[in-house]
């Protein structure tokens, strides 16, 4: 299985019931793998259905990474205004994840990194805004090249303070690294709300 979709796999068994999810894969295009809904056990093991199918189907080498954080980041905050409307205060909206996986640099996306980096700026200022740390972004390169990882960092380093970078330099290594990033997003955070996490495997 491609080590960025066998990473996508680990969260979606982190999940439990209560908690909503997104999942987006690409390549040169981008493929909703499921809307945001929650969480069930049923629904766990057909997304996972899904995702291996992706992984046997992509062959296109392509990468539309902006494009693909500019429409996950749109997800987030159009869920995140909705749950606002209906609640009474932060702390009942639950924590927002926005959990991007990727193999290689960006190349065929309409969008600029320029464009992706401002999106991802829209994030933490749903933190400031609520004065609560409801978001929470991390990027995961796999694989990549000094000059693609220094990309990705560029996107985080949007973020501010709410986002974590990680490079996995060895296939063996991302399971255990997903694994451990989720707990430690997990620990940082009241886990009594549910969490809403759009993942993003490319």
């Amino acid at each position: 299985m491609n080590n960025v979709v066998g990473g996508a796999c680990a969260i979606l068994n982190f999940l439990e019931e209560g908690d909503h999810l997104a999942v987006v894969t690409f390549d040169d295009g981008q493929d909703v793998v499921s809307d945001l809904k929650e969480v069930t056990p049923l629904g766990i093991t057909i997304l996972e259905q899904k995702l291996k199918l992706v992984d046997e189907d992509d062959a296109s080498g392509g990468s539309s990474l902006h494009d693909t954080i500019v429409r996950s980041t749109g997800v987030i905050m159009e869920k995140w205004r909705s749950m606002r409307l209906a609640s009474q205060g932060a702390a009942e909206l639950g924590v927002f994840w926005l959990i991007v996986m990727v193999a290689g640099a960006d190349t065929c996306s309409a969008r600029s990194i320029r464009d992706a980096a401002e999106a991802l700026r829209a994030l933490a200022e749903v933190n400031r805004q609520a004065r609560a740390p409801m978001v929470r972004a991390c990027f995961l390169g796999v694989g990549m090249t000094d000059q693609s990882h220094a990309a990705l960092e560029f996107l985080a380093t949007s973020c501010g303070n709410i986002a974590t970078v990680l490079r996995v330099t060895k296939p063996r290594a991302v399971h255990p690294a997903v694994v451990a990033l989720l707990n430690k997003m997990s620990e940082s955070v009241n886990r009594a709300p549910p969490r809403v996490v759009v993942q993003v495997a490319g």
